[in-house]
């Protein structure tokens, strides 16, 4: 199997869109007008290259794992930490 980068992919796609063919796997289309091949290869990369839902980017992730971590930690001072200091703190000044 022959892997190829997705820069030379392109780059491919648009010299053979340059000589009137356009691949839209697993469709070769052959155009005699080489402007509806151009045309045609620019279709196709603005449908491939739709805008991603923010939810679905990769920071988004990191930035929701960051915020629940925060998030947890701030709760356990709250609910842990802190009444046990209150506690101890309370224990000193009563004597």
């Amino acid at each position: 199997m022959l892997y190829v980068e997705q820069e030379q992919s392109e780059l491919a796609r648009i010299s053979l869109a340059k000589v009137g063919i356009v691949i839209e796997y697993p469709h070769i289309t052959k155009y005699n007008d080489l402007n509806e091949a151009y045309d045609a290869l620019l279709k196709k990369n603005i449908q491939s290259t739709k805008p991603v839902d923010v939810w679905q980017e990769v920071w988004f992730l990191r930035l929701m794992k960051l915020f629940i971590g925060g998030l947890i930690i701030i709760v356990i001072i709250l609910s842990i930490v802190r009444p046990i200091l209150q506690e101890i703190i309370g224990e000193r000044d009563e004597e």
